[in-house]
């Protein structure tokens, strides 16, 4: 059965948007080779209906220009299909997206079930939380910024029951930050 991944920038304090917008000013080539290689290893990025125009457009624009620094990250995200799952959207134009309506839990089974490698997910903050709350993500790579914002959006915060999670990878970073890799018991 394939696996849902989830891959954030968070600051030390749980933070992944908002005000303080924990942008990755860090990022560096050890992190893009993390990304990238964390990348290789999916063949669906699962999306939200607010973030996936933002991503898709920024990263399909990225895999465009051969002199950007993040061309084979841009690069692999474009070739990766992207999953909406949505209440309000219904279709899209998005380069290689599709949308998907039903109930968030019975889409994500469904798309476990089906063959192939794992899936990722890249925010935004109030999809991921919704389902880190109907207990739907199998691993967390954690990249925590050494940053503490104060005040915004977290992931975490519609828990309604304790997450037990086993540790299987801290990866420290030259630029500060740390890869924190859990897995869901």
């Amino acid at each position: 059965m394939r696996q849902l991944k989830v891959q954030m920038q968070i600051t030390l304090d749980g933070i992944v948007g908002g005000t303080a917008e924990p942008r990755p000013s860090n990022w560096d080539e050890e992190i893009r080779s993390f990304a990238i290689t964390n990348l290789n290893e999916v063949d669906t990025i699962l999306l939200g209906s607010q973030t996936a125009p933002e991503l898709i457009t920024h990263w399909g624009n990225v895999a465009q220009d051969t002199s950007n620094e993040d061309y084979a990250m841009g690069k692999r995200i474009t070739e990766i299909p992207k999953v909406v799952i949505s209440t309000s959207m219904t279709s899209t134009s998005l380069p290689n997206t599709s949308v998907r309506n039903g109930p968030l839990a019975t889409e994500i089974e469904r798309l476990k079930q089906m063959p192939g490698k794992d899936m990722i997910v890249y925010g935004g903050a109030r999809f991921v939380s919704s389902l880190i709350k109907a207990n739907l993500v199998d691993e967390y790579d954690l990249l925590v910024n050494p940053v503490v914002a104060g005040n915004g959006l977290g992931i975490f915060q519609d828990v309604e029951h304790p997450l037990s999670l086993r540790l299987i990878e801290v990866r420290p970073f030259s630029s500060g930050t740390a890869l924190m890799r859990y897995r869901a018991r």
